[in-house]
């Protein structure tokens, strides 16, 4: 029932058609030669179309969100920019991450002050919120759980953790 027309859409008139307004195209936008879209449109329309190419004149359509959905047009739009965007951004951060994990390495974990003072508190503020937490069947501290898995907060992988007991709770549980 739809016939599919050749044109070229600008991204201000392709906003303007999927809020249902009227849209004007010049002649060499509606030339098959240079279309760089196609939709698929109300045989009404594509008939207006043709009629106003053969008299070498631009028009005015109006398409429905259903036509401006069936041809694609918004997500090939989405997907141009994808296409190009995200293999920049990959590629720079494939530069820059290894750098900048470096960089923190460094000269932030590796220096004394972090050392001595920053990774203590880290740990025993961690360690203090996952206690108080409710409901939490929390038996080891998070830093050498996640030190454990990972080496971080200075603890060596394979270490056994200092076991506490878990605390008894009080009050009543919602659970069923």
């Amino acid at each position: 029932m739809y016939e599919k027309v050749p044109l070229t859409l600008t991204g201000p008139q392709l906003r303007k058609l999927r809020m249902g307004h009227t849209v004007q195209l010049s002649n060499n936008a509606l030339s098959p030669q240079s279309a760089k879209h196609s939709m698929y449109l109300h045989p009404l329309t594509a008939q207006k179309i043709r009629t106003s190419l053969k008299k070498g004149a631009g028009c005015r359509i109006c398409a429905t969100n259903h036509e401006v959905d069936m041809s694609g047009e918004g997500l090939a739009d989405i997907w141009n920019w994808v296409k190009t965007n995200v293999p920049k951004a990959a590629a720079w951060a494939y530069e820059n991450v290894p750098k900048a994990a470096k960089y923190v390495k460094e000269n932030v974990i590796d220096t004394p002050l972090y050392q001595e003072n920053v990774k203590p508190r880290a740990r025993a503020f961690l360690d203090s919120k996952l206690e108080s937490m409710p409901y939490s069947t929390y038996t080891e501290p998070i830093a050498h759980y996640v030190g454990d898995k990972t080496g971080a907060f200075g603890v060596k992988k394979g270490r056994k953790p200092p076991m506490k007991k878990a605390k008894k709770q009080i009050g009543g549980s919602f659970r069923v």
